[in-house]
């Protein structure tokens, strides 16, 4: 089956796309018992995984009914190849429209980048069919689900046009060709008309062109800093700083080490700081499946040095294990506004796995949660 699954070009393909993968439930599992979901078949069984819902772009496209048709073609025309009967005469047009000029901008709406999944889904838009001559035989109207899906079915083999048209973006015309028992894809992006580009001129935006031998500064003055050494370092510069066991270990050049209970440290686990300069701090808690009302992985802020923490966030999202070991460490990516928390979350567990999880937090919107999968090739 996998060349006609991997067929599909509306969706956005993450893995194996240049490598076949062909995996049963015994060489998965690597067992002879099967999956429980196969096992008490009485006719041969068929499973596959072809779309994931937690993909924010294709949950968009499962959405709609023709998006989900097409993968049941894919379906039947390999039960026609697998049982050897005749495949369909006819052939599908499937397509999407998008906007060739803007980025979907929604804390949810978290996309692969550099694909088409990151422009912006035309609601609404109509879509024309016509034959090799321009003469009218189909209309489709996009739906309003953000997924800028369209299809024609039962095509004749043969040469057609499409005419693409939606309020506020130039129209777009193509030519496709249909073949018996195939789909042919036409994905079309058109410019918003309402989107200006600013002009050169505009002071922050350079010419991106710019003269050969372009050279950086030797050196940047990013001002004076004021060094504030605890009491506790007896005012010994640092070195180095481990930290193990809720303990702080701090290596100055007297040479000493200084051995330090983090755990004083109003329950905070590790500090970093945001691209427009705030403080962050997140604590270290487990959090369990199902969620546990009263623990929770937080991250606070500062305004500045001489006032108490702020709760940015919390949440019991941790990367989906019975139990998760949060805030370990974390990393922070962007301005305290809109910015990436990455922390790593580890199983209580004998294996010690971790999975990475993703927090995109903007400033007045729901959390945004992502967390990597693979955990079997991230150990503590």
């Amino acid at each position: 089956a996998w060349p006609r699954l991997i067929s599909n070009q509306l969706t956005v393909w993450t893995h194996y796309t240049t490598s076949t993968n062909i995996r049963g439930d015994f060489s998965f599992y690597g067992n002879t018992s099967g999956l429980g979901v196969l096992r008490p078949l009485t006719v041969p069984g068929f499973l596959s995984e072809g779309s994931f819902h937690d993909y924010l772009p294709e949950t968009h496209r499962l959405l709609n009914k023709d998006y989900r048709k097409l993968e049941s073609n894919n379906f039947y025309r390999y039960f026609c190849d697998y049982f050897q009967a005749n495949l369909p005469s006819t052939g599908i047009i499937a397509g999407f429209a998008k906007s060739s000029n803007e980025k979907m901008n929604n804390p949810l709406y978290i996309y692969k980048a550099f694909t088409h999944d990151e422009k912006v889904p035309i609601n609404g838009a109509k879509v024309k069919l016509m034959n090799q001559n321009g003469d009218s035989l189909n209309v489709y109207y996009v739906d309003t689900l953000y997924n800028g899906i369209f299809a024609f079915y039962n095509l004749a083999p043969g040469t057609y046009k499409l005419h693409l048209e939606a309020k506020d973006y130039q129209p777009k015309d193509t030519t496709v060709t249909v073949t018996a028992a195939s789909t042919t894809y036409a994905k079309m992006f058109l410019p918003n008309l309402n989107v200006v580009i600013p002009k050169d001129t505009t002071p922050d935006y350079p010419d991106p062109i710019q003269e050969a031998g372009v050279l950086p500064m030797k050196h940047y003055n990013f001002g004076d800093q004021e060094v504030v050494v605890p009491e506790w370092l007896n005012q010994q510069p640092i070195k180095k700083v481990l930290y193990r066991d809720e303990k702080l270990y701090v290596l100055t050049t007297e040479p000493k080490i200084t051995i330090y209970n983090a755990q004083s440290l109003a329950l905070v686990s590790d500090i970093a700081f945001t691209s427009d300069g705030y403080l962050l701090a997140c604590n270290k808690d487990t959090i369990s499946l199902p969620e546990n009302k009263g623990r929770y992985f937080k991250v606070y802020t500062w305004d500045n040095d001489s006032v108490a923490p702020s709760l940015l966030f919390k949440t019991q999202q941790q990367a989906n294990w019975s139990n998760g070991i949060m805030g370990e460490t974390f990393a922070v990516s962007g301005p305290r506004w809109k910015c990436t928390i990455y922390v790593p979350s580890v199983t209580t567990g004998s294996s010690k796995a971790i999975r990475i999880v993703g927090y995109l937090y903007e400033e007045g919107n729901a959390l945004g949660y992502k967390y990597m999968l693979d955990a079997a090739n991230y150990t503590e």
